[in-house]
C-alpha cells in the first residue's frame, strides 16, 4: 500500500478494522475499541515498530552458481523470503534440477534455470533473461542482480528514498581491494592493436600492454576469456554499433561483478551487447562494465551519475584471510564510521556458513546506522 495515510502500523490496523466493518465481518464498536486501544498506547508513549516498505519497481535476481548442496532448496527458500522483505519481485537463478524446480514451485519461489559454468558467464545470461521477462512490465523498472553470498544495504541502494531509484545503472566500487585498476581503459582497433588511455601509449596487443605497463597486474587480462575475447570482439563487424569515431571499441579493464543493476527499458540493448560478448567467450569480470558502455553507445539517453554511465556502489570485501568473516564486516564498518563511504554491498558472507538466524540478524543490522558487530 503506497497510500501515505496508511504508512504506519496503527494506521494500517485502523484501515483494516474499518474495511472489515464495511464488509460486515465485525461491528462498529470493534472499530471504536481498536481506536481507543491505539490511543491508550500512544498516551503511555508506546512506539509501534516501523513498517518495512517493499519496493515494487525493482526485481532482484539472485545468482547461485551451484545447486548441488544438500541444503540448497531450503537455503534458497530462506534467501527469497529475506529478500522479499525489501522487494516484491525476487528470482533465484541456478543450474537447478527438475526436482528442485518442482519444489520451488510448491513454495512460490520464482526461479531461472541457468547453466552450470561455475558462475563465469551464467550471471550475465540470467540477468538478461530476467530483463527480457520484465521489459514490458508496467511496474518493474529495473532488474538488480546480486550473488547469493552477498548482503545488500537497501537503505544505501535506495538512498533512503521511496520509490526505489530504478532508473539507474549500478555496479560496485571495491576501493582497490582487488587487483583490477578501477578506471583503466583501452581502445582496441579492428587490426588488434590498442591504445591505453591513462598512458596514451599504443601497443600491438594486450600482451605487450600488460608487459609494458606496471599498472596492469591482474593476470586474467591476458586470458582468452578477457583480453583475448575483447580483441576478437573488436575485430567482429557486429561491433560496428559500439565503435568510437576512430573505429576502435572502448573497454574497461575489468570490474568486480557480483552486483549490477540495469533499467528494463534497456533490456534489448543490454541483451544484444551481452550476447555479443558471450559469443566471444568474455566472462563477467571483463564484460559487465563494458556492457554498460555498449548500452550507452547505442542509447545516448542512458545517463547516470558519473562519466562511465554508472552509479558506483561502495563494496565491502577483502582478499585476505578474513574474507567472508565478521572481521571483514567490522573492518568495513570501522571505515564507514570514520572517513569512508557507507557500503551498499557486502561480499562474501555465506548463508550456509553463518546459519539462517545469524545471517538474517547481520543483514538487518547492516540496513541501519553502522556499528561494530560483537
Amino acid at each position: 500500500d503506497d497510500d501515505p495515510d496508511t504508512d504506519s502500523v496503527p494506521k494500517r490496523m485502523e484501515k483494516l478494522w474499518i474495511d472489515l466493518y464495511e464488509r460486515e465481518y465485525i461491528e462498529l464498536e470493534d472499530v471504536h475499541s481498536l481506536q481507543k486501544w491505539i490511543g491508550a498506547l500512544d498516551q503511555v508513549g508506546y512506539n509501534f515498530p516501523k513498517l518495512k516498505r517493499r519496493f515494487r519497481n525493482v526485481a532482484v535476481m539472485g545468482q547461485f552458481n551451484y545447486a548441488d548442496s544438500p541444503t540448497i532448496v531450503n537455503d534458497i527458500i530462506f534467501w527469497t523470503q529475506k529478500l522479499k522483505e525489501h522487494a516484491t519481485k525476487v528470482i533465484a537463478a541456478a543450474p537447478f534440477t527438475d526436482e528442485q524446480v518442482e519444489e520451488f514451485e510448491k513454495n512460490s519461489v520464482k526461479v531461472i534455470r541457468g547453466e552450470s559454468d561455475r558462475g563465469y558467464y551464467s550471471p550475465l545470461k540470467n540477468h538478461m533473461t530476467a530483463l527480457q521477462e520484465y521489459k514490458d512490465d508496467t511496474t518493474i523498472q529495473s532488474v538488480l542482480y546480486t550473488h547469493d553470498d552477498a548482503i545488500l544495504n537497501f537503505t544505501e541502494l535506495s538512498k533512503g528514498q521511496y520509490p526505489y531509484p530504478a532508473d539507474e545503472f549500478m555496479m560496485v566500487d571495491d576501493h582497490g581491494a582487488s587487483q583490477i585498476p578501477q578506471d583503466a581503459k583501452y581502445s582496441i582497433f579492428p587490426d588488434g592493436h590498442l591504445t591505453e588511455h591513462s598512458s596514451g601509449r599504443d601497443f600491438p596487443s594486450i600482451r605487450e600492454m600488460f608487459d609494458g605497463l606496471a599498472t596492469y597486474t591482474w593476470g586474467h587480462t591476458l586470458q582468452p576469456f578477457c583480453g583475448g575475447g575483447q580483441t576478437s570482439l573488436a575485430k567482429d563487424p557486429r561491433s560496428d554499433p559500439y565503435r568510437e569515431e576512430d573505429g576502435s571499441v572502448l573497454f574497461q579493464h575489468g570490474q568486480q561483478s557480483d552486483f549490477a543493476q540495469i533499467p528494463t527499458k534497456y533490456a534489448d540493448a543490454a541483451t544484444a551487447a551481452a550476447e555479443l560478448q558471450n559469443d566471444h567467450g568474455i566472462w563477467i569480470e571483463c564484460s559487465y562494465k563494458n556492457l554498460m558502455n555498449m548500452i550507452q553507445k547505442t542509447n545516448p539517453d542512458a545517463e547516470s551519475t558519473d562519466a562511465t554511465g554508472l552509479r558506483k556502489i561502495d563494496l565491502c570485501t577483502e582478499f585476505t584471510s578474513v574474507r567472508g568473516t565478521l572481521e571483514m564486516l567490522n573492518n568495513c564498518l570501522a571505515d564507514a564510521s570514520s572517513d569512508a563511504s557507507t557500503r551498499g554491498f557486502y561480499h562474501p558472507y555465506k548463508i550456509n556458513q553463518q546459519g539462517y538466524q545469524h545471517w538474517s540478524d547481520i543483514w538487518d543490522m547492516l540496513q541501519g546506522p553502522v556499528h561494530l558487530v560483537d
